[in-house]
């Protein structure tokens, strides 16, 4: 009896064990189809803004740009729209102040920014566009880089549209993958290229010149992590500086790396290129000059061996050694034309020192100074010993006993007005010139052969 009991009981539980996991299994699957049911008034939302591409303009004026708002959700929502610039000072911006959109559709925003007066070429502006949901209070903002820039310098050596050529200066360089090619005002060809700068705003201000013979490139940045690339133009260098690589002295600043010679560089049109790295800012430099022939008295001039062209351009001084001659023997200064004197050679020969200068500009002028020493050493130590002859538009100007100029030596000081060809030389005052002896002797033989002969008629 006890056994029947414990059996039936046993088998209730059993019973009512499977009643129970098969009504937690229904009232799982119930639950689950009722979380995928759509509820009423339930909806998938979300909001997208897409910018348009960044832009570049060259003239004040009011442009348009379209952003495209994208409404994620199946109903139709409105959105508060709101615009800003991050330089209003130059750039002034409009759009609507709310849109509506269907459900799963997109419409287009139209952002009015006016560039205004107060712009400067190299002005830079974020235009950010913010759209939020009147429904959820969703919120996505889409943004685009505008420039306002100058028109192109110069027509830049490759076809690309991105392409941009300005001479002396050029800001936001490289900004949005550009290509910025720079030339030194006053010099063919171009001489940088600068490309691939880490911030999409470019670098802030990179600047090129010519000065004393040396090519200095000045970049400059706000955003210490920004870097970008800078191409020198071997052309350039070969036209100024040096035909070879070893010609060139390179000086470049802490965070500068001299990458070497690439021959042909494609984002050049193909041209020979010096390379440069800058890896991080503020205010970097590249300095390329001439190696020079000789070492010069001063820092930072230009020396030569027996001609020098382009003398004194844009400032220089230019140092001249006659071959084979110690010290060196003239010096070249203060031209009237920035491009400085065609040519000027020198030459020693038969104990005179000849300087010949010429210049197709006739208008240009240049001082040329003479270095004592060397007239001392090879042709006379006083200015009264020598025989100075110069060509019609030089002025021997006298002796100064200490030239800032030729780092405090004693020069003989020339100064020529005008140009085609001008010409100065340097000699020995000879005691008697030739023919002087001859006629002395000829004019007291004379008369002595007359006496000698009237005399012998005599006796």
């Amino acid at each position: 009896m006890v056994d029947k009991m414990k059996k039936k009981l046993y088998m209730g539980t059993v019973i009512v064990f499977a009643l129970l996991l098969i009504s937690s299994g229904y009232l799982m699957a119930f639950s689950s189809t009722a979380e995928t049911q759509e509820q009423p008034g339930v909806y998938e939302q979300g909001v997208e803004v897409k910018p348009p591409e960044d832009g570049v303009e060259t003239e004040r004026d009011t442009y348009v740009y379209t952003y495209t708002l994208v409404n994620l959700g199946e109903e139709e929502d409105t959105y508060i729209i709101e615009v800003e610039s991050s330089n209003e000072v130059a750039f002034e911006v409009e759009a609507p102040e709310n849109v509506s959109v269907e459900g799963e559709s997109s419409v287009d925003v139209e952002v009015e920014v006016t560039i205004n007066e107060d712009a400067e070429p190299g002005d830079i502006a974020t235009i950010t566009v913010k759209a939020e949901s009147e429904s959820s209070g969703e919120v996505d903002t889409g943004s685009m880089y505008l420039k306002f820039e100058k028109p192109i310098d110069f027509e830049p050596p490759v076809d690309w549209e991105n392409a941009e050529a300005f001479i002396g200066e050029a800001k936001n360089a490289a900004a949005f993958g550009a290509a910025t090619f720079l030339k030194v005002e006053g010099y063919e060809p171009w001489a940088a290229l600068v490309i691939n700068a880490g911030d999409p705003k470019g670098v802030d201000a990179v600047t090129v010149s010519f000065e004393d013979g040396t090519l200095i490139i000045e970049a400059e940045d706000e955003n210490d992590a920004n870097h970008v690339t800078i191409l020198v133009n071997k052309a350039f260098a070969d036209e100024y500086l040096g035909e070879s690589e070893g010609d060139i002295d390179i000086e470049v600043s802490d965070a500068v790396n001299y990458e070497g010679l690439d021959e042909s560089n494609e984002s050049a049109g193909g041209g020979a290129m010096y390379v440069f790295h800058i890896e991080h800012f503020s205010i970097q430099t590249i300095e390329m000059s001439s190696q020079p022939e000789f070492a010069p008295p001063v820092d930072g001039a230009e020396a030569f061996v027996g001609r020098a062209e382009d003398a004194a351009a844009h400032g220089a001084a230019t140092f001249l050694k006659v071959e084979g001659y110690e010290p060196w023997a003239a010096l070249v200064i203060n031209a009237g034309d920035p491009a400085g004197v065609d040519a000027v050679t020198i030459s020693f020969e038969d104990g005179t020192l000849i300087i010949e200068a010429e210049d197709e500009n006739d208008a240009n002028s240049v001082t040329i100074l003479v270095n004592k020493a060397f007239a001392d050493e090879h042709i006379a130590d006083s200015e009264g010993d020598l025989d100075i002859e110069v060509s019609d538009a030089v002025n021997y100007e006298g002796l100064d006993n200490s030239n800032a100029s030729a780092g405090g030596g004693a020069m003989y000081v020339f100064h020529i007005e005008h140009f085609s060809t001008q010409t100065i030389e340097i000699s020995k005052v000879s005691l008697i010139p030739f023919p002087g002896i001859p006629l002395i002797l000829v004019s007291l033989a004379v008369p002595f052969a007359c006496y000698y002969y009237y005399k012998k008629k005599d006796e």
